[in-house]
């Protein structure tokens, strides 16, 4: 909940001021969702693996796009939240 309210205090409308705060914000969220997932033993069947894969994706292409800086790293953010939103749909 910390993270969603320092997400929408933080918003900017020069995107390149707020980049790597919102994203390294959003690799928390993610982080945290990923151990959720990790974390519960359910019985029944579920999509805990492709959870756990679009999550690891989505991660991964966060933290590649923090490493490369906002002239690069801004295809990766708009990859991985991309791939976060339509990925579930096929799987």
């Amino acid at each position: 909940m910390f993270t969603a309210v320092y997400l929408a205090n933080n918003i900017n409308t020069d995107w390149r001021i707020t980049f790597h705060y919102f994203n390294i914000a959003m690799a928390v969220m993610i982080a945290t969702i990923f151990c959720q997932y990790l974390f519960t033993s359910i019985d029944e069947v579920n999509d805990k693996r492709e959870f756990l894969f679009i999550l690891g994706i989505e991660f991964f292409l966060i933290i590649l796009e923090l490493m490369l800086g906002y002239s690069v790293g801004i295809y990766f953010c708009i990859a991985a939240y991309i791939i976060g939103l339509i990925l579930p749909i096929f799987l």
